[in-house]
C-alpha cells in the first residue's frame, strides 16, 4: 500500500506543479495591439443561434482594427437566425452570410460549416468564432499582433466562461480543472511534442496560407472534438501553435445554459482530452475519487494532510487562472466531482453507441 500511496502523492504533486505553472506564467494575450494590418476574415458557424448571434455581431462591428470581414454560415437553422443575419447584412457591408443546405454525408455539421466558411474567406488570417462568444473591441488587434509577434500558424484562446446558474457554476469549470492541471500552457508553443497540445474551437485564428494548404476541418470532418485534434495534427506537422487562457483574452462566452446541457456538451470531448485513452480517463477519475484511501492507509495522517494540501492548491490555482471565485470554487468541488463522474459515464455511452445529438441534429458513426 505504501507504494500506491507514493505513486498517487507523486502524480498529485506533478498536477499541482502544472496548475501552479499555469497560474504564475499567466498565458494570456500580451498588451501589443495593431490598429491596421492584413485582412482578417471572422468566420462564424451558426445553427439555431437567434439568442446569441446578434450579440456577437454587435461586438465585432466596433472592432478597433481594420480591415476585416465577417462571414456567417447559417447551418440550416430552424429559428430566426437567418432573418437576423439578413438584417445585419443589409445594415453593414462588413457582414455577409452563407445559407447552408443539406449536410453532406461523412461530415459533422460544425466541421462542414467551418470548411465552407474558409473556402469563402479572403483574409490573410482566419478567425473562427462560435456564435455564443462575445468579443471586446480590441480582440482582433491583439490577436493579429500576437500571431505576428510569435509567428504562429494557430492561436487559440479559451474564453472567460460566464456562469449564471448554479448548475453552470458546478459543471463549466470541470474542463479547466482537467486542462490546467494536466497541461502547462506555456509548453503548447515552446514544446514540439504533440502531447502538449490544446485548442478551443470557440476561438481559433489560423494563418490562412497554412489553413488552406492543409484544410484542417476537412481532415477532421467526422471528429467531435475537432479543435483538440487539429491542434495535435499541427504539432505533428511542426507548425507553431499557441493556446492562451481567456480571463484577460478579450472574449467571453456563456457556453451552456444549465446543468444537463453542460454535461451533454462536455461528454463529447472529455475522452479526447485524455488522448482518446479510456484507460487514462478511468485511472484519472479513480485517483481523483479514491486516491486519498491508499494515501491514508500507506502514509497515515501526514501523507493525507499533504495530499489534501496539494488538491486544494490545484483547485485554487485553476480558479485563479480561470477568474473564478476561489472560495466558491472550493465549496462546489464535491458537486463538481459528481458532475465529472456523470460526464465520463455519458462520454462512454456516446462512444459505445457511436451516436450523439447536438443542435437538434442526430450524429451517427462518430469517431
Amino acid at each position: 500500500m505504501i507504494w500506491a500511496a507514493v505513486i498517487i502523492l507523486y502524480l498529485t504533486f506533478i498536477r499541482m506543479l502544472v496548475a501552479l505553472s499555469n497560474l504564475f506564467t499567466m498565458q494570456f494575450p500580451g498588451k501589443k495591439r495593431m490598429e491596421e494590418g492584413p485582412l482578417v476574415s471572422v468566420l462564424i458557424p451558426a445553427r439555431n443561434e437567434e439568442e446569441n448571434i446578434g450579440n456577437l455581431l454587435d461586438t465585432l462591428l466596433i472592432q478597433k482594427y481594420s480591415p476585416f470581414e465577417i462571414i456567417v454560415y447559417n447551418d440550416s437553422s430552424t429559428d430566426t437566425t437567418g432573418d437576423i443575419l439578413q438584417r445585419y447584412g443589409e445594415a453593414s457591408k462588413l457582414v455577409r452570410h452563407i445559407n447552408g443546405g443539406d449536410l453532406p454525408e461523412g461530415w459533422l455539421g460544425k466541421n462542414h460549416a467551418c470548411h465552407r466558411l474558409a473556402e469563402s474567406a479572403a483574409g490573410e488570417y482566419l478567425l473562427f468564432l462560435d456564435a455564443d462568444v462575445v468579443a471586446d473591441s480590441e480582440v482582433l488587434s491583439s490577436a493579429v499582433a500576437r500571431m505576428q509577434e510569435k509567428r504562429l500558424a494557430l492561436l487559440s484562446v479559451f474564453p472567460y466562461q460566464l456562469k449564471l446558474t448554479r448548475g453552470e457554476r458546478v459543471v463549466i469549470p470541470v474542463m479547466n480543472w482537467i486542462l490546467l492541471s494536466l497541461l502547462p500552457l506555456f509548453l503548447v508553443r515552446k514544446c514540439r511534442w504533440p502531447s502538449f497540445s490544446a485548442a478551443n474551437g470557440q476561438f481559433m485564428m489560423f494563418h490562412a496560407s497554412v489553413y488552406k494548404r492543409y484544410r484542417f476541418h476537412e481532415l477532421v470532418r467526422m471528429r467531435l472534438a475537432e479543435d483538440i485534434i487539429i491542434a495535435r495534427l499541427m504539432k505533428k506537422m511542426r507548425l507553431k501553435i499557441e493556446t492562451l487562457a481567456g480571463r484577460d483574452g478579450g472574449v467571453s462566452c456563456r457556453m451552456y445554459r444549465n446543468y444537463d446541457e453542460a454535461l451533454n456538451g462536455f461528454a463529447k470531448n472529455v475522452i479526447t482530452m485524455f488522448g482518446d485513452s479510456r484507460l487514462f480517463v478511468i485511472f484519472f477519475l479513480s485517483v481523483c475519487l479514491f486516491g486519498w484511501v491508499p494515501v491514508f492507509l500507506g502514509t497515515g495522517w501526514p501523507g493525507l494532510a499533504a495530499y489534501i494540501f496539494m488538491v486544494l492548491s490545484i483547485n485554487v490555482s485553476v480558479a485563479g487562472v480561470s477568474g473564478q471565485n476561489i472560495a466558491g470554487s472550493l465549496l462546489l468541488f464535491p458537486e463538481r466531482m459528481v458532475a465529472f463522474v456523470r460526464i465520463v459515464i455519458r462520454a462512454f455511452a456516446i462512444r459505445g453507441k457511436r451516436s450523439y445529438v447536438w443542435k437538434q441534429r442526430s450524429i451517427s458513426e462518430i469517431v
